[in-house]
């Protein structure tokens, strides 16, 4: 008698695929509308925390807003853009260009007050789904 063997979810023997975390679609920048999927989780740690050219616009985006918001806006859609809870077909921007979810959610606090920050750290590092906290 044959023995059949437990399949995951995409009807393939688990022992012989493994399967790979689905992760999110990463944008050249705000305009572009074509995309590709992060090709793992570093490269995602590098682009928002250690990237020269990221951290540079991003400064410029928020010194600009103090001085001329159509400049600010200019700077900020050269800033990539990455679309944490879904991957993308790869050809727009919109739903129907959906491939998979990822299971990630990104919250972004704004406008928090020094002194919150350490309180916020903490309290994001002690979730055991924290995957990246980062200050921009």
């Amino acid at each position: 008698m044959k023995e059949i063997k437990p399949t995951n979810k995409t009807g393939n023997n688990p022992e012989t695929e493994q399967e790979k975390e689905v992760l999110p679609s990463f944008f050249q920048t705000l305009k572009t509308s074509t995309s590709k999927p992060l090709p793992n989780r570093e490269v995602l740690e590098y682009t928002i925390m250690h990237s020269a050219p990221v951290k540079t616009n991003t400064e410029g985006y928020r010194s600009m807003m103090k001085v001329d918001k159509r400049t600010a806006e200019d700077i900020k859609h050269r800033l990539p853009c990455i679309t944490p809870s879904v991957q993308l077909k790869g050809n727009s921007k919109k739903l129907t260009d959906f491939r998979k979810e990822t299971c990630w959610l990104m919250l972004d606090y704004d406008d928090v007050p020094p002194e919150n920050i350490a309180a916020l750290r903490q309290t994001a590092r002690n979730i055991p789904f924290t995957m990246i906290f980062y200050i921009t």
